[in-house]
This record gives structure tokens, C-alpha cells and sequence, in this order.
């Protein structure tokens, strides 16, 4: 629901922006962890984190089509993209363990991992700022305001494919992010192996879906 409301208005802002706007969000919040280490915090950084997947997710995919003339390039850059980003969650798990210390896991030492992280952020924020988008196309006809936007929106819902994409992609993510959460625990508490060994071959899961994801899109 949250990603089609922010579909509703993303014409309007520009997809760029609102990468740009999603990764500002993320940032801030990952400054604020090193600084502010409380649950308080984690909660803020995770409600972050969701607005601004929502933001770079929909401009993302909503790119794509502005950037390829056919389906079968649509399907490729589809799932070249969902390959790269499952090797974004392979390194983000060897990021964290990096940081993690051996001799002492509850060293909170740990969350110096934030600081790369908001200067990834920020580096790719200057990256989109230097880009060039032709977002002509997707400002054409009712999406030109948000009344307009949010009429088209609402008539995707007739459409019964437009449920069954829904519930796929919902049970979809559930698996995959069920498993990457439960994979170090288990690892760790079950396995016995060290934290760090444990968060690293969790990354064999986004591995082995970035591997398949790019074959199928290339």
C-alpha cells in the first residue's frame, strides 16, 4: 500500500530525486546509530530504511521502463538489477561482519559499520546528482498531477493480475527475508559457529539468487 501511494506522487517529484531523497533518509538515520546506539534508535533506522526502499524501489523499477523500448529488455534490466541488489545484501552481510568483534561480539564497536554506510549513501547521492534521466515520459498525461496519478493507480486494482503479482511478491519477500534474519541466529546459537562466521555464511543465500537472477536476465 505504502509503495503505491508513493508511486502515486514519484512523477511528480522525479524518480531521481526521490532515490536521491531515499538515500538522504537512510543516511541520516545511519549517522544517528554510532551516535545514539539505543532501541529507540534501531526502530527509527528501520522505519527509514523501509521509507527509502519504498523510494528507490518504485523509482527504480519505474526507470526501467523509461530506459529500455521492449519486453524482452524490460525482462533482462529487470532481473540484472534484482541480481545487483542481492549482491548489495552479499556484501552487506560481510560489511557487518567485518566490523563485528571476534574476541569480544558484544563489543558495540560493531556500529562504526554505519559510518560507511552513510558515506555509500552519500557517495551515491553525488552519483544521481551527476546522472542524466529523460523522466519526459513518465510526466505525459494523467500523471501530470496527483489527483491524475492516483486515478491511474486506482484502476490497476481491477486488474486480477495486479493481486496475483501482490501476493507473489509478498510471499516472495517473506521467504527471502525470514531466511536472512533466521540464517545467522541459527548459524550462531544452533551451529555453534562464531558470530561473525555465522552473519558471513548467510551471504550464500543472496549469493546463489544474485547468480541466478543475473543468468535469467542475461
Amino acid at each position: 500500500l505504502v509503495s503505491f501511494t508513493v508511486a502515486s506522487f514519484l512523477p511528480l517529484l522525479g524518480y531521481r530525486r526521490a532515490m536521491m531523497l531515499g538515500l538522504a533518509i537512510v543516511g541520516g538515520a545511519c549517522v544517528l546509530m554510532p551516535l545514539f546506539p539505543a532501541f529507540g534508535t534501531t526502530e527509527l533506522l528501520f522505519m527509514c530504511t523501509g521509507i527509502g526502499f519504498a523510494l528507490a524501489k518504485v523509482s527504480v523499477y519505474s526507470s526501467i521502463g523509461l530506459l529500455t523500448s521492449d519486453r524482452t529488455e524490460h525482462s533482462r534490466l529487470t532481473n540484472t538489477i534484482e541480481g545487483i541488489f542481492m549482491i548489495g545484501v552479499l556484501a552487506g552481510n560481510w560489511l557487518f561482519s567485518a566490523f563485528v568483534d571476534r574476541a569480544n561480539p558484544a563489543n558495540p564497536s560493531w556500529l562504526n559499520v554505519y559510518w560507511v554506510l552513510a558515506a555509500l549513501c552519500a557517495v551515491v547521492i553525488a552519483l544521481l546528482a551527476s546522472a542524466q534521466l529523460d523522466e519526459s515520459a513518465a510526466h505525459s498525461g494523467e500523471t501530470n498531477s496527483f489527483a491524475g496519478s492516483l486515478r491511474a493507480m486506482f484502476r490497476l486494482f481491477v486488474r486480477p493480475l495486479v493481486y496475483v503479482f501482490l501476493l507473489s511478491a509478498f510471499l516472495y519477500v517473506l521467504i527471502e527475508q525470514s531466511f536472512s534474519t533466521w540464517l545467522p541466529t541459527f548459524n550462531n546459537e544452533i551451529l555453534k559457529l562464531p558470530n561473525a562466521v555465522s552473519i558471513q555464511l548467510a551471504s550464500m543465500l543472496p549469493a546463489t539468487t544474485a547468480i541466478g537472477r543475473i543468468a535469467a536476465g542475461q
